[in-house]
């Protein structure tokens, strides 16, 4: 899948996701719309062209993971990301918070 069709399929699923979640943050249909967000954006922080790019998307991969539900897959996202030597400082320090406590990702912007 190109870089832009992935950023198409990225926007939508953002789109859908924030939908279902105004209606019932909880429901099993807005965690697997977030799940399948993370999946996505974690694809696109492979493909990312910049560093920042990849930043923003590593970060919207462990957040969509949380919102979720999937505690554990965004553990494993921040392992994963945190040894990167793009994943900035505050980026790092910031989904650690997140990982930590997840009830702050209702709390914080995208």
């Amino acid at each position: 899948m190109s870089k832009q069709d992935l950023n198409t399929k990225v926007t939508e699923a953002i789109l859908k996701a924030e939908a279902l979640e105004a209606k019932d943050a909880r429901s099993p249909e807005t965690r697997s719309a977030f799940n399948n967000l993370s999946i996505l954006e974690q694809q696109l922080a492979k493909q990312a062209g910049t560093t920042e790019e990849r930043n923003i998307a590593r970060r919207g991969s462990i957040r969509a993971a949380l919102k979720a539900g999937d505690i554990e897959r965004a553990r494993q996202l921040l392992y994963l990301y945190e040894d990167s030597p793009e994943f900035d400082a505050r980026s790092n320090k910031e989904m650690r918070a997140l990982v930590g406590n997840p009830s702050l990702v209702y709390a914080t912007a995208r």
